[in-house]
């Protein structure tokens, strides 16, 4: 008896339908569906009512946007935290390492000057100094004129004077003459002496050689002229300048010195002091 109930319930549970699943886009049909209803107007409306609605669409607004790009955050910041002692003293120690960091910067930039003035004045002390002295040739004529004559072409008159150029090192090294220039230049009427020299003169001697330190002077004689010139030479003023470049211990590059002297009238020569850039050493 018990065995044939336990068979029929199985047949049962077993031979029952299951129920489908309903879909997602379907409805399920129930016996009593509910019928639209007509629109009702409230009966009451008030200003509480209102605000409450407006509200709430903010709310449902700002929720949409915040929903539409997961990536802005609203941040409303009511006030500044309170700062603390610890942040206050951070601050003025900021400012006291930036003060001290400022002094040590301009400290530095004098220390570096002061000890590059200290290096060009021992370079200045103990480099070469190689000073020029022009006078006139012992044994020689001063002023005198030439004239020169190409076939049956014209005359070409020219002035010359003979000259002793004296180099001198006054320095405490050695230096090394690499060129030395002189010519002479006749100034007079509307003509003047310009400010600085024009140097790309001719080479009076082309042979690098040494000047001792404090030694004995070198010299060499010249003759330097002028072209289209001729006695007689009243009112003209003669000036012979040149350049003598050397190089000495402490530097690679050529320096100069400059020379310059006035023939005056009784064919002595003169320092030229007017045009200070005429004699000048580098």
């Amino acid at each position: 008896m018990r065995i044939g109930l336990v068979v029929a319930a199985f047949v049962l549970l077993v031979g029952a339908p299951s129920p489908r699943p309903t879909p997602p886009n379907q409805k399920t049909p129930n016996a009593a569906e509910e019928q639209p209803q007509p629109n009702k107007q409230p009966t009451n409306s008030s200003p509480v009512r209102a605000q409450e609605n407006s509200t709430q669409n903010s709310a449902n607004h700002n929720s949409a946007s915040l929903t539409a790009n997961p990536n802005v955050q609203a941040v409303r910041v009511m006030s500044l935290p309170p700062r603390s002692a610890g942040d206050t003293v951070a601050l003025v120690c900021t400012i006291i390492l930036t003060i001290v960091g400022g002094a040590g910067i301009i400290a530095a930039f004098r220390t570096i000057t002061a000890i590059k003035k200290q290096s060009d004045a021992m370079v200045k002390s103990e480099r070469a100094w190689v000073m020029v002295d022009l006078e006139k040739t012992p044994g020689m004529g001063s002023l005198f004129e030439s004239t020169s004559q190409s076939g049956n072409g014209p005359e070409h008159h020219s002035v010359h004077f003979n000259v002793r150029c004296i180099c001198s090192n006054q320095g405490q090294t050695a230096a090394r003459i690499v060129e030395k220039r002189c010519a002479m230049v006749v100034v007079g009427g509307d003509d003047e002496l310009p400010d600085s020299p024009n140097l790309a003169i001719d080479i009076q001697d082309p042979v690098p050689h040494y000047l001792k330190a404090n030694g004995e002077p070198w010299h060499d004689d010249w003759t330097v002229g002028i072209e289209g010139v001729k006695f007689p030479t009243e009112g003209k003023l003669f000036v012979i300048y040149g350049v003598v470049r050397y190089v000495h211990l402490f530097s690679d590059q050529t320096v100069q010195t400059t020379f310059a002297y006035t023939l005056r009238f009784d064919r002595k020569l003169e320092r030229l002091i007017s045009k200070p850039k005429y004699n000048q050493n580098s």
